[in-house]
């Protein structure tokens, strides 16, 4: 099992609104997002 991976939250428990994405699922690596290589 993963420790990362906490489940879903019942609704209930939610008392605010998102305001951005702290990660996301994508395939690609974009470097220039998350920096280059001198």
């Amino acid at each position: 099992s993963d420790p990362r991976f906490w489940g879903f939250v019942p609704e209930e428990y939610i008392i605010g609104k998102a305001f951005g994405i702290w990660m996301h699922y994508d395939d690609s690596l974009k470097l220039d997002r998350v920096g280059g290589f001198d």
